[in-house]
């Protein structure tokens, strides 16, 4: 599983977008703030979501179904020598896995100053879905998050 992974981080990261958007919800009086980062050809996406109740969420696909509960994720930021391998919660759907809380300070951080993630998340049978994002324009549009402002 692990193998997999070190072996993909020897490939360039996708052409990845990075955009910042603002929905607004009139009914409800609320707004929810996301950056996407997305792989352009490919259902991988890196988001970061902002509520208007002050709670965020980090979460990424990279394609396929993989389980409901919890999976273990391996991410690596380009210049780590070897990948963080923690259980992550996943979506209803079984296609997203969460950040733990605890991590997203440090994640945003990797984030804004590295230039290219990898992500293999275990999927229900154990075997490993990959994908690697190229970083370039994430800080622009993660600065933009109003609930990062201090």
């Amino acid at each position: 599983m692990i193998s997999l992974l070190l072996a993909m981080m020897t490939e360039p990261a996708m052409a990845t977008t990075w955009k910042h958007s603002v929905t607004k919800d009139e009914v409800a009086n609320t707004q929810r703030e996301v950056v996407v980062g997305a792989n352009s050809g490919y259902d991988q996406v890196v988001i970061l979501r902002c509520e208007t109740s002050g709670g965020m969420d980090i979460f990424i696909s990279v394609g396929g179904y993989h389980n409901t509960g919890t999976t273990n994720v391996a991410f690596r930021f380009d210049t780590m020598e070897a990948p963080i391998t923690m259980p992550w919660g996943m979506g209803t759907d079984g296609k997203l896995v969460f950040l733990p809380t605890e991590m997203h300070p440090s994640f945003i951080d990797l984030l804004k100053n590295e230039s290219k993630l990898y992500v293999g998340v275990s999927d229900y049978q154990g075997s490993q879905t990959t994908a690697a994002f190229s970083l370039n324009g994430s800080t622009s549009a993660i600065n933009k998050l109003s609930c990062l402002q201090e």
